[in-house]
C-alpha cells in the first residue's frame, strides 16, 4: 500500500507540538511530506514522532512484520529496525530516547513495550498483561507511561508508570469506566505531568492529570455534550498547546454513523470549546495546534461502502470565545 500525502500528513500532525505545526506552511508542506513518502515507500505507518533536534521516528508494519524507522531532520534515513510484529505506537522525548508498543492483543489484554536510548540501542523490553494498551508516552527523564483498559464485568481505565532505567513498574492508577468506554490517549507536558483522556462510558470523557509520583493534579468526568443515547465518544488523537490546554480529536459512534468532534479543555479538564460535524463514518487520527491557536485535524471519511477519502481540516479558534 502506497502512503498518500494525507496519510503521512495525519501522522505528522499527531506528532507535532505547537511550534512544529507552525513550520508547515502552504509553500513547504507538499515538499516536506512528499520527502517522507519517498523514504517510507510501501510500508504502512501507524505513528510518527519528532525529537528536539527535528529527527523523525516512524513505526508501523511491512505487512509481514513491524518496523521502526528514523529519519534525519533533512529526510535522509538514519536506520531501520525490524520487529517481529506490528508496531502500534511510538513516543520520543527531547533527548532522543524513544519507546514503542507492539505485539498488542486487545482481546487478550496483552502487549509488549520496548525502550531505546538515544543511540537506538535497546534499553529494556517488558511484557504487559491485564491491560488493553491504547497509548504510551515518555517524560523528559525517560520514564514511560502507558494508558489502557481492562474488562472484568466492568471496564477499568489504567494509567501505569515504568521507570526509565529498568522498566520496573512504579505505580498504577485505576478508575471505573462502567459498562462502556476504554478508548483513549496519554501525553506528557513540559512539567513531566501525564494527561490521560479516555472514553469513560455513558457518553462521557474521563480526564486525569497526574504528577510524576501519581498524585492527581486535575480530574474531570463528563466533559462534552455527548447526549445521543446510542453514541459513545472514541478518543483518537491528543495534543497540548504552550499553555497546557488539551486538544482532543475523535468521533462519537453509533450504528452506521460517526460524528467528528473537536474538544478543547483547559489544563484542569473543563471543556472550553467544542465543535462537531456529522458524517456517515469519519476518524480523527491526527491533531496539532500552532502558536496562533489554529487547530489541524486529519483522518479519513467513508463516502460509500469501501470508498474512503482522507481529509485535512483547519479550525480557527481566535474569536471563538476560547482564545
Amino acid at each position: 500500500m502506497r502512503l498518500t500525502l494525507l496519510d503521512m500528513t495525519q501522522q505528522i500532525l499527531s506528532a507535532m507540538d505547537s511550534d512544529e505545526v507552525n513550520s508547515i506552511s502552504d509553500t513547504v508542506e507538499s515538499y516536506q511530506v512528499a520527502n517522507l513518502i519517498r523514504q517510507v515507500f510501501y510500508d504502512i505507518a501507524s505513528d510518527i514522532e519528532i525529537d528536539g533536534l527535528g529527527n523523525i521516528y516512524i513505526c508501523g508494519s511491512t505487512g509481514t512484520s513491524g518496523f521502526i524507522k528514523k529519519l534525519n531532520a533533512d529526510g535522509s534515513e538514519a536506520w531501520t529496525k525490524n520487529i517481529p510484529s506490528y508496531v502500534y505506537r511510538i513516543d520520543v522525548n527531547s533527548n532522543g530516547e524513544f519507546v514503542v508498543g507492539f505485539d498488542i492483543n486487545t482481546s487478550a489484554e496483552t502487549g509488549t513495550i520496548r525502550k531505546y536510548n538515544q543511540s537506538g540501542n535497546e534499553s529494556w523490553t517488558i511484557s504487559v498483561s491485564s491491560i488493553a494498551l491504547q497509548d504510551l508516552a515518555l517524560d523528559s527523564s525517560g520514564n514511560v507511561y502507558v494508558g489502557g483498559f481492562s474488562i472484568s464485568g466492568i471496564i477499568n481505565i489504567h494509567v501505569k508508570k515504568y521507570l526509565s532505567a529498568t522498566g520496573s513498574l512504579s505505580w498504577t492508577k485505576t478508575d471505573n469506566a462502567g459498562n462502556w468506554g476504554g478508548t483513549g490517549r496519554v501525553i506528557t507536558n513540559a512539567k513531566d505531568e501525564i494527561i490521560a483522556v479516555f472514553n469513560a462510558g455513558n457518553r462521557s470523557i474521563f480526564f486525569r492529570k497526574f504528577n510524576s509520583v501519581g498524585q492527581v493534579m486535575a480530574s474531570s468526568t463528563g466533559s462534552g455534550t455527548f447526549t445521543n443515547a446510542y453514541f459513545e465518544p472514541n478518543i483518537e488523537s491528543l495534543c497540548l498547546d504552550k499553555n497546557d490546554n488539551v486538544f482532543i480529536g475523535g468521533n462519537e459512534s453509533g450504528f452506521n454513523t460517526k460524528n467528528l468532534y473537536l474538544l478543547v479543555t483547559n489544563p484542569s479538564g473543563t471543556v472550553a470549546y467544542e465543535n462537531k460535524n456529522s458524517n456517515k463514518s469519519i476518524s480523527a487520527t491526527g491533531i496539532g495546534v500552532d502558536t496562533s491557536g489554529s487547530v489541524y485535524m486529519s483522518g479519513s471519511t467513508a463516502i460509500y461502502v469501501y470508498v474512503n477519502r482522507n481529509y485535512l481540516t483547519k479550525y480557527e479558534l481566535v474569536g471563538s470565545g476560547f482564545l
